[in-house]
């Protein structure tokens, strides 16, 4: 061993140098968003918010854990996104996702300005450096804030080199009046590691405060969402087949949130002929042939494009009772409405028909708490979609 102990550290110097080298190339590799045509990239969001009590301490948190999906259709990272709506159950939204990951939405084969918020979180708030940069200024849109104060620019730290990079945003606070409403977004950071081999965000952290004005005065809140990767899978055959049914699937969609009946048809049609076994895809599918072919049982009407005082109403809290809506009409189909209201009834359940402007809605309720068993019990029942509603100041 002495002989040769010259030579031992002579190779172990010359290992380690490699092994250095190998290391620091691969923390200095691009970070560029990529999905293959035909790739199913599953992710776990949960979103957890606590009232902000005004002697300065938090409430217990309440949680909301969903599943999202983004299914590749095409090449240059265009997606299906399969998530929640706001209203009307799991929505397809379609999507193209740039290098860098700026995300927008495809309407009519034309990109939107901004992409798609699921609460307050949106993946626009994910974006990449260009090459090795360690801080950088990046203008984005966050689709949550009011269309004149989507465009933002954030400040972007690399906060870990590695084969996965961890990244630190933060944006500047944000306040706006909406409908004589105070509402404000401060110290939003975002945490976030990027997988550079396959290509995606493996997790990220959006943390931020929020303010909004109600009727009994002023609340705060705190917000903390995580985004987790679940998995990543390649999905069987042809992506043609793949893509028709993403398409047939988000005209579907639309065709039945716009009551545009004529053009249901042939949509279904397709979305009946598809073999193709995309869970998240298939779910929507099947709500959609339920609510076309749903008869007297009237279609839950559309929500409206997210703004923040929809999403606010949709994750904050608020006193109340809870009510499910399972159906919305326009006031001359009141008839329709008290058939289904009804059949509910006669299936034991507290239904009822109240006016809402130019409409009338089918509720079932109230209920002191959002009881799963009795939203699966008036969906089995009316078949269709109910949302819940909270009632009470």
């Amino acid at each position: 061993m002495k002989t040769h102990a010259a030579a031992l550290v002579t190779v172990a110097a010359v290992l380690a140098a490699i092994i250095g080298c190998w290391a620091f190339f691969v923390s200095l590799r691009p970070c560029r968003l990529r999905f293959e045509p035909g790739t199913l990239v599953d992710y776990a969001l949960r979103t957890e918010w606590s009232e902000i009590r005004d002697d300065g301490s938090i409430a217990p948190p309440r949680v909301r854990e969903q599943r999202i999906s983004l299914v590749c259709i095409g090449d240059g990272n265009e997606v299906a996104l399969v998530a929640p709506g706001h209203e009307r159950g799991e929505q397809v939204t379609l999507m193209n996702f740039a290098p860098d990951g700026t995300a927008r939405r495809l309407n009519d084969e034309h990109l939107a300005d901004e992409g798609k918020t699921l609460g307050f979180f949106d993946f626009n708030l994910l974006p990449l450096p260009a090459g090795s940069e360690q801080n950088w200024n990046v203008s984005l849109v966050y689709a949550l804030l009011p269309p004149g104060k989507r465009q933002v620019m954030a400040r972007v730290k690399r906060r870990s080199n590695s084969a996965r990079p961890e990244f630190e945003l933060k944006l500047p606070t944000v306040e706006w009046v909406e409908a004589d409403r105070y509402r404000q977004v401060k110290n939003l950071t975002c945490n976030y590691r990027f997988d550079t081999a396959r290509g995606v965000v493996e997790r990220a952290v959006v943390k931020c405060d929020t303010g909004i004005e109600r009727d009994d005065g002023r609340h705060c809140f705190r917000i903390t969402v995580t985004l987790e990767l679940v998995s990543v899978d390649r999905i069987g055959g042809g992506t043609a087949a793949l893509r028709d049914l993403a398409l047939a699937t988000a005209a579907a969609d639309d065709a039945v949130a716009r009551r545009h009946r004529e053009r249901l048809a042939p949509l279904i049609e397709r979305l009946g002929r598809s073999g193709v076994a995309v869970p998240g895809l298939r779910a929507v599918a099947d709500r959609l042939r339920i609510e076309a072919a749903g008869g007297d049982q009237l279609p839950v009407r559309p929500a409206p494009p997210p703004t923040p005082k929809a999403v606010s109403a949709a994750l904050l809290p608020a006193a109340g009772t809870w009510t499910l809506q399972v159906a919305s009409a326009p006031a001359a189909r009141r008839a329709d409405a008290e058939r289904l209201a009804g059949k509910l009834g006669a299936a034991g359940l507290p239904a009822q028909v109240a006016a809402s402007g130019k409409h009338v809605v089918v509720r079932v309720g109230p209920f002191a708490t959002r009881d799963q068993l009795v939203f699966d019990r008036v969906r089995r029942s009316s078949g269709v979609l109910p949302i819940w509603r909270r009632t009470g100041g």
